[in-house]
C-alpha cells in the first residue's frame, strides 16, 4: 500500500495480549486518523494486513502472503486482516496520519477502498482465528500449478499477447520491407537497361 509513514503510536504491539476488538472501537471512537499493520506467521509464512483509518472509519484493506506473492484489496482484504487480529501471536504497529496524508493515501490506492465504509456501529470482529483463508488460498495456487503443468505436459504454452500497437509496428515494417524491395528491383531494372545501351 501506497501510504506516509506517519507518527508512530504503538509498535510491537503482541497480538494476542490485548483485545484486538476494543482496542479498534477505541480508535474508531476516538475519531482515528492513521493505520495499523499487523504481522503474524503462519504455516505458510509471514502475512500482513493493514487498516486505514479516515476519521474513525475502517476506509481502506490490504492484505499479503509472503509465501504466495499474494495480495488481497478492499473486503477480502479486511476480513483477512481481522482474522490476523484474532491469531494467538504476531505484531501490531499503528501509526497515526494527518487529514492530508489520509487523503492521499486513498487517492494512490482506491483499489483497496472497502465497499462500504465501516463505522464504530457497524464493526464486527470475528469471534476466533481461521486458518481457512490460508487454506482456500494453497488450493488455488495448487490447482492453478496443477493446470500449468497439464499444459506443459500436452505442449501448450501461454501465447504472447500482441497488442494493437505492436500490430501497426509490423505492419509498418512490412510495408517498408515491400518498398525497399521494390526500389532496389527498379535499381537493378534501371542498370540492366543502362547496360545494354552502352553495349548497343
Amino acid at each position: 500500500m501506497n501510504i506516509a509513514a506517519g507518527t508512530e503510536l504503538e509498535t510491537g504491539k503482541q497480538i494476542g495480549s490485548f483485545d484486538a476488538k476494543s482496542y479498534i472501537t477505541r480508535l474508531m471512537a476516538d475519531s482515528f486518523s492513521g493505520y495499523l499493520c499487523a504481522t503474524v506467521e503462519e504455516k505458510h509464512g509471514f502475512e500482513e494486513g493493514i487498516l486505514l483509518f479516515n476519521a474513525g472509519q475502517l476506509t481502506l484493506a490490504e492484505y499479503e502472503y509472503f509465501h504466495f506473492s499474494r495480495v488481497y484489496k478492499g473486503k477480502e482484504a479486511l476480513d483477512r486482516a481481522l482474522n490476523a487480529l484474532t491469531a494467538n501471536s504476531g505484531i501490531m504497529d499503528t501509526y497515526s496520519l494527518t487529514s492530508q496524508e489520509t487523503q492521499l493515501a486513498m487517492s494512490l490506492n482506491a483499489e483497496s477502498i472497502i465497499p462500504q465504509i465501516i463505522t464504530v456501529r457497524d464493526f464486527k470482529m470475528p469471534q476466533a482465528f481461521s486458518r481457512t483463508y490460508e487454506e482456500q488460498l494453497l488450493e488455488q495456487k495448487q490447482e492453478e500449478f496443477g493446470k500449468q503443468q497439464l499444459l506443459k505436459k500436452m505442449g501448450i504454452t501461454k501465447r504472447r499477447e500482441v497488442t494493437n500497437e505492436q500490430l501497426l509496428d509490423k505492419s509498418r515494417d512490412e510495408q517498408k520491407e515491400e518498398i525497399e524491395m521494390s526500389e532496389a528491383a527498379e535499381t537493378d531494372e534501371s542498370g540492366a537497361m543502362q547496360d545494354d545501351e552502352s553495349e548497343s
